[in-house]
């Protein structure tokens, strides 16, 4: 059950797109680094491109840093969360 610890670096990187392509959608360019997307939605930053809910910047910097761990530390999942995803995940694919 190694691939749950990818699970979250696959979560983290559709919102990273999500994210550019809302403020594509707005107008703005954040760059092309992880660090230029956090810059222009952290609210703490004065060149912040477009203020967003506190709620999205820190469920993104958590995101963030959780796919970091999952790629570049070990971490191990109890097997009630992997059960969890697994229920989650096959019910995501009944309802296609």
């Amino acid at each position: 059950m190694d691939f749950f610890i990818w699970m979250v670096t696959v979560v983290f990187y559709a919102a990273l797109h999500y994210l550019r392509a809302f403020l594509k959608l707005k107008g703005f360019t954040p760059g092309s680094s992880h660090f230029d997307l956090e810059k222009a939605i952290d609210q703490n930053n004065p060149r912040c491109l477009l203020t967003l809910p506190k709620e999205i910047y820190l469920c993104y910097r958590q995101l963030y840093e959780q796919s970091r761990s999952a790629r570049y530390n070990t971490v191990v999942y109890s097997s009630d969360l992997q059960q969890k995803l697994i229920m989650l995940e096959s019910k995501r694919a009944k309802n296609g």
